[in-house]
């Protein structure tokens, strides 16, 4: 019985302390961003693999009530840039 409702308070408190990014929050943004990248001369074919990084790497994830999303998101995106110029530069050196 008791575990029954530890369980039930342990879904509750995890629901109200925790936020996910959803597609919906992403779209906007994502789309506004792709577009900002294409208008500085980054090619389409970037920019739009990179929003695809990006919405892969926060769609529906599970962050506590008070993580700096700010912090996530440029974390994030040094990964996903580090990344990109490593996945170049090992193109080069292959040449």
């Amino acid at each position: 019985m008791f575990n029954g409702i530890k369980k039930a308070i342990s879904k509750v408190k995890e629901k109200i302390t925790t936020t996910t990014l959803e597609e919906k929050d992403l779209d906007k943004a994502l789309w506004e961003f792709e577009i900002n990248l294409v208008e500085n001369n980054v090619s389409e074919e970037v920019a739009r693999k990179l929003t695809e990084n990006i919405k892969s790497a926060l769609l529906n994830k599970k962050f506590p009530r008070f993580t700096k999303i700010e912090e996530v998101v440029d974390n994030m995106f040094k990964n996903l840039i580090e990344k990109h110029f490593n996945n170049c530069l090992n193109m080069i050196l292959l040449k």
